[in-house]
């Protein structure tokens, strides 16, 4: 990059960010800025790739951010990661922003609601520049409320501090907040719940010569879907907590490409028994993968150890309180039409349209790109509700023409 960027030209560029979100015994502060921008600053090109130019990046954020509170607390500050990314505006287009992770960490736990902020930051050297201050309405949520700026008071050339101000929210709040956005989070996470449904497709039926057969009986079928939902249930919860601590590391690419296949797996055995018996198992081992999925969601918020065991619990329950409202609506005509003349017929085409969306969701997820079916299933699924409805309708509208028709069969016969 070059370093002929002037003030006019950095004029036209975003104003720089800070996010501060408040955690428990420190307040994290992610500052973004375009990359030209704190190169102006910096004076000099920036290559993340070389140590010791992170490590000068990190002694410039150091020297340029300072805190001060009431209570006198010794603040520490540290940064913890440098990143770059591509970013867009509305005005300008894409461009390459430096994303910086700093830790604000008091003394007294007492100065985190309230504290002054100083920093010049870009401003010192690029004066036409701005800071603008926010902080998250809420852990789950994306939208933030803007706390102030920061810039250089043009006719005395100081930059004055921000009072910041935040909001503590209570824990049993945050936990609430939390099983929400564990409910909202399997009810908008389709390709979860259609690798279970499409698991529980055939388990109400019977083997026989390598085939599904007939209906397997009430008290049979509802303890294999209890067995199945319990293994799934306890394969996820298990690498939600490892996966937010950190113990496990697998590229989200991958985990959510494995997803996708785990629904393909899943609708071939609803055509043809390939693990017969043994779906408790699998279960439990595809569960291990969409747990790593779901920790994803709970290490955007960077949980404290103190924070982390009662909110990856609270998302935890909300997940399961939402599995168990579907299983609940789903189980009693799974167990219905299963009895029905022509239930094979209609699981296999229901087991292939599930295939390919799910072959679509492949596609896309180890290119990178939407194609024509990932597309045409996502148009579908905004409409998810409404489509099980007419799922349901329809199976009952199937078990109706079948039974009609055996009857008018044996009337014949007769």
């Amino acid at each position: 990059m070059s370093l002929g960027l002037t003030q006019t030209q950095a004029h036209s560029l975003p104003d720089s960010k800070a996010l501060l979100t408040l955690n428990s015994t420190s307040v994290e502060l992610e500052f973004h800025t375009p990359y030209e921008i704190l190169e102006l600053a910096f004076k000099n090109k920036i290559n993340l790739a070389s140590p010791n130019c992170l490590d000068s990046l990190k002694n410039y954020f150091l020297t340029h951010i300072s805190i001060s509170d009431s209570l006198g607390s010794k603040w520490i500050v540290t940064v913890s990661r440098i990143k770059s990314q591509e970013s867009v505006d509305i005005a300008i287009g894409k461009y390459q922003e430096i994303q910086v992770y700093i830790n604000l960490r008091p003394s007294d736990a007492m100065s985190l609601a309230n504290f002054r902020l100083h920093t010049d930051l870009i401003i010192h050297q690029i004066p036409n520049q701005s800071i603008f201050v926010f902080t998250k309405t809420s852990l789950s949520e994306n939208t933030n409320v803007q706390l102030g700026v920061i810039s250089v008071n043009i006719p005395t050339g100081k930059i004055h501090p921000l009072k910041i101000s935040l909001q503590h929210h209570s824990a049993w709040a945050d936990f609430k907040e939390m099983y929400y956005l564990g409910m909202r989070h399997i009810r908008e996470g389709t390709d979860h719940l259609l690798f279970i449904l499409t698991l529980l497709l055939p388990s109400c039926l019977q083997v026989n010569n390598k085939r599904w057969s007939k209906f397997g009986g009430v008290k049979r079928s509802l303890l294999k879907l209890v067995k199945i939902l319990t293994a799934f249930t306890i394969g996820h919860s298990i690498t939600l907590f490892v996966g937010v601590l950190g113990w496990v590391k697998i590229p989200s690419q991958w985990v959510e490409v494995t997803i996708a296949l785990s629904i393909v797996v899943s609708a071939v055995h609803a055509v043809r028994p390939i693990f017969y018996n043994k779906e408790v198992f699998i279960a439990l081992g595809f569960g291990f993968l969409h747990g790593l999925a779901f920790s994803q969601t709970l290490q955007e918020f960077k949980l404290t150890y103190l924070d982390l065991f009662s909110r990856v619990l609270a998302f935890n329950l909300g997940i399961e309180a939402m599995q168990f409202f579907i299983m609940a609506v789903t189980m009693p005509w799974l167990l219905l039409i299963s009895k029905a003349a022509g239930f094979t017929s209609l699981k296999n085409t229901l087991a292939a349209i599930i295939s390919f969306c799910a072959f679509g969701w492949i596609i896309q997820r180890i290119t990178g790109n939407d194609n024509f079916i990932s597309r045409l299933t996502d148009a579908w699924l905004v409409f998810s509700l409404p489509l099980l409805v007419a799922l349901l309708f329809l199976c009952l509208l199937w078990i109706a023409i079948s039974n009609f028709l055996i009857k008018v069969g044996k009337q014949k016969g007769a």
